[in-house]
């Protein structure tokens, strides 16, 4: 009797897995069914109506606005080590998901922001109160929606996007195919900027696909003056860093806020971001390490006094630099050191000697600058003293 109970209950229970497996087999085959099945796609029409007194040909030129769109700037830096200037190609990135693929049309990019809107936001009080041991009482629910509400009216990113940007697009008379992402599509754009809003109108055939993926259109290319000059910090990397001052023509477009890549010699070295640059402003650039300049950093002295002077231990320490432009061209280069800084005043730091001489900066800098001829090596040289009491333990001296 026993064995037949349990078998009837392993039977139920098989049974009730089985009734729950195949529920959910249905459920799958109806979201496949679903799959299969053709969704209806949107579409919008536009209505106009024309009134004219005879017949007439006219061309007519429908402009409207559309969501889903958005563009942010990308720039191209290269430079060449047998030349002093920069070549900046400005770019858009362009994505759009309007349901409607941009097929052979003249961009116009903008940098307008309908999407805030007219009004400023508006300041809500902002209250202080003392800390005591009542229990605090939490903010209004009224308040906290008004607060997070100008907050979220404050807070924009770097892209101009769906709202926020006006992406314009007429039709061009000629048919490209659509290029792979991220492959550039070079145009020339004619810059304008009226009341702070800066306008690249592109003129060529841009193809921008309605599938939300990054495409690239080159706005413009340009060469532009720079300052190329060489940093060296020994005391923490034994090699030169290339910079650059760049200059934006006083008649050249101002550069939006963006990511830009660096390459150096047809090398990629990394990137970095530009901040908002008008026409005529300087901007720096790291250009990454210079393996063509040689730097050595030796102690060639440590010296403790055997005799006490004044009840004071003297250290002294010393430092020199051998620096070697290996390359065939001339470099000007900044070399930073730096003293250490005493946070106690019963330990005293003090330059004693340099060559070439100079004086110390703040926070114990020290620093020269040097026009490195081809091929050329020169020497830099500078000695500290330490002074505490003979019962101190100084730390940090990390020489």
């Amino acid at each position: 009797m026993h064995g037949n109970a349990a078998d009837a209950s392993a039977i139920a229970q098989q049974e009730e897995q089985q009734q729950e497996l195949q529920k959910q087999l249905n459920a799958l085959k109806a979201k496949l069914q679903q799959l299969k099945t053709p969704r209806p796609q949107e579409s919008l029409s536009i209505i106009v109506t024309l009134a004219a007194e005879g017949a007439v040909d006219f061309d007519l030129e429908v402009s409207y606005v559309v969501n889903r769109a958005s563009w942010i700037p990308l720039y191209d830096l290269r430079t060449n080590s047998s030349s002093d200037r920069i070549n900046l190609s400005y770019l858009a990135q362009v994505k759009q998901s309007t349901g409607e693929d941009w097929s052979n049309v003249s961009l116009t990019l903008s940098t307008a922001k309908p999407g805030l809107g007219t009004l400023p936001p508006k300041l809500e009080p902002w209250y202080i109160e003392a800390l005591d041991q009542q229990p605090t009482r939490p903010l209004r629910r009224e308040k906290m929606r008004a607060m997070s509400r100008s907050m979220s009216e404050l807070s924009t990113d770097q892209e101009y996007e769906d709202e926020s940007e006006v992406l314009k697009t007429r039709s061009a008379p000629q048919a490209l195919s659509a290029p792979a992402p991220f492959a550039a599509q070079t145009v020339v754009a004619v810059v304008s900027t009226e009341g702070g809003v800066v306008t690249f109108e592109l003129d060529g055939n841009s193809n921008i696909p309605s599938d939300g993926s990054p495409h690239k259109v080159t706005i413009f290319s340009d060469e532009y003056p720079s300052n190329p000059e060489y940093l060296a910090i020994p005391r923490l990397v034994s090699f030169a860093y290339l910079q650059t001052v760049v200059t934006n023509p006083v008649t050249g477009a101002t550069l939006l806020p963006g990511k830009a890549n660096i390459f150096r010699d047809q090398t990629f070295v990394g990137t970095t971001n530009l901040e908002n640059i008008s026409p005529g402003q300087e901007f720096r650039l790291n250009l990454g390490i210079d393996e063509g300049v040689k730097i050595e950093r030796d102690l060639v002295e440590r010296q403790v006094d055997k005799k006490l002077i004044g009840n004071q231990r003297r250290t002294t320490y010393a430092y020199r630099l051998v620096i070697t432009n290996l390359q065939s061209v001339q470099k000007t280069l900044v070399v930073k050191e730096q003293l250490p800084v005493s946070r106690d005043e019963r330990i005293k730091v003090r330059l004693s000697q340099t060559n070439p001489k100079i004086q110390t900066g703040e926070m114990g800098l020290l620093e020269w600058k040097l026009d490195l001829l081809p091929q050329d090596k020169q020497e830099l040289y500078y000695q500290f003293i330490i002074e505490h009491s003979p019962e101190l333990k100084v730390i940090g001296l990390d020489i």
